[in-house]
């Protein structure tokens, strides 16, 4: 009976998120050795380094809005982001402006700067929805880990 209810569950759960599109998120935390602010300004004055970093290419850039590509296995997806960051330089974020590939609903990233015992505490947090049915939660997950994991190396490379 309790196997019936399990299976019952499953298939709701598969059912309702084919209806809205596969969502997922991925964040991660660590710190580095280097100031705050020279990472901050790093981070203010070279946007570009992450984005290409974690497999986009730039088309074009016109003030805080950026043009970007990137080829993956499930298709070339090209959307424009709109970013921003506090006057202090520890918050950065960026957000879905408009996606050509209209099946990308949302992209937000977040990358937050904080003083941790003379240390700088690195917090990541990337965002994505698609809806489109031969993209999983699970792809997305495994491209937002990796970006993720490509910033923190980096990162760890300039800093530590």
């Amino acid at each position: 009976m309790n196997f019936i209810r399990y299976l019952i569950v499953v298939i709701l759960i598969v059912c309702v998120s084919t209806l809205y599109g596969s969502e997922s998120h991925s964040t991660k935390s660590f710190t580095l050795k280097g100031n705050i602010t020279d990472i901050g300004k790093w981070i203010h004055d070279n946007p570009d380094e992450l984005l290409k970093i974690t497999g986009n290419q730039i088309l074009k850039r016109e003030g805080s809005r950026v043009k970007i590509t990137r080829d993956t296995p499930k298709g070339k997806f090209t959307l424009t982001i709109e970013e921003s960051s506090n006057k202090e330089k520890t918050k950065f974020n960026s957000k879905l402006f408009e996606a050509e590939t209209k099946e990308i609903k949302n992209q937000e990233s977040t990358i937050t700067l904080s003083k941790k015992s003379g240390k700088t505490l690195v917090e990541i947090n990337l965002k994505a929805r698609v809806d489109r049915d031969d993209i999983s939660a699970f792809d997305i997950k495994f491209d937002l880990d990796r970006s993720a994991r490509r910033i923190k190396d980096m990162l760890e490379d300039k800093f530590d």
